[in-house]
Formats: structure tokens, C-alpha cells, sequence
């Protein structure tokens, strides 16, 4: 039995990314392709720390722009995990108007740096 890429791991325990979607992106983007992916990480990276100041001086609705966007850009790149996990949080905050816990965030966090790493594995795996 062959071993199987961290990528082809990640596909059969975890479903963070849909590949196919980065695939897909990534024959249509052609050489384009790594610096869209760079700007993904730029920016989420980005959302990431204005999180931590909105949920720090309760900002609710800059939190739900956040999430929204957040979720937004994940599905695009197919980290449908990460979408899923700041679209219920948006909605959330938008059905309820309150806040959402600081553990939460966290798992958000988490859940990039998951997708961050996959993603940075797949570039070297299929970036010629």
C-alpha cells in the first residue's frame, strides 16, 4: 500500500477542503492561481485579527461583516468546513443580535490554520 499525501489524508479525515473546487480554480486561474491564494491568506489572516478587536470591544455587526465575509471567501477557495463555521456564526449574530463566545472564535481560528496549511500543501504538491 502506497503512502498517501498529507492532502489525500486530509480528504479521507477531515473534510476542510473540497479539492475539486481547488482544481478547478486552479485550471481556470492558471499562473494567477498562487497569487489569488496569497491574497486568501493576506486577507483572512486580516478578518482574523479585526475578529479578535471587534469580539474585544463588542461589535456585534463588525463581527457579523466579518463572518460573512470570512465564510464568502472560504467556500470559494473550498474550505467549506471554515465557510460553514463563520456562516452559522453570522447568522447567529444577525438572528439574535448577540455575541458569540470567545471559544468559538478560537475553533474559527483554528479551522484557518488547518485550511492555511492544506492549502500551502496543495501549492507545493500541484505548483509546478
Amino acid at each position: 500500500m502506497r503512502d498517501a499525501t498529507i492532502s489525500e489524508q486530509t480528504v479521507e479525515t477531515d473534510s476542510s477542503v473540497d479539492f475539486e473546487i481547488l482544481k478547478n480554480m486552479r485550471k481556470a486561474m492558471g499562473v494567477l492561481f498562487v497569487d489569488i491564494v496569497d491574497a486568501f491568506f493576506e486577507q483572512s489572516a486580516s478578518y482574523l485579527v479585526e475578529l479578535e478587536e471587534a469580539f474585544s470591544s463588542s461589535e456585534i455587526q463588525v463581527m457579523e461583516r466579518i463572518f460573512h465575509s470570512l465564510a464568502s471567501s472560504s467556500a470559494s477557495f473550498g474550505a467549506n468546513k471554515l465557510s460553514t463555521m463563520a456562516r452559522d456564526l453570522e447568522y447567529r449574530i444577525r438572528d439574535s443580535g448577540s455575541s458569540v463566545a470567545s471559544e468559538e472564535i478560537c475553533s474559527l481560528q483554528k479551522e484557518y490554520l488547518v485550511v492555511e496549511k492544506i492549502l500551502k500543501t496543495f501549492l507545493v504538491e500541484n505548483i509546478q
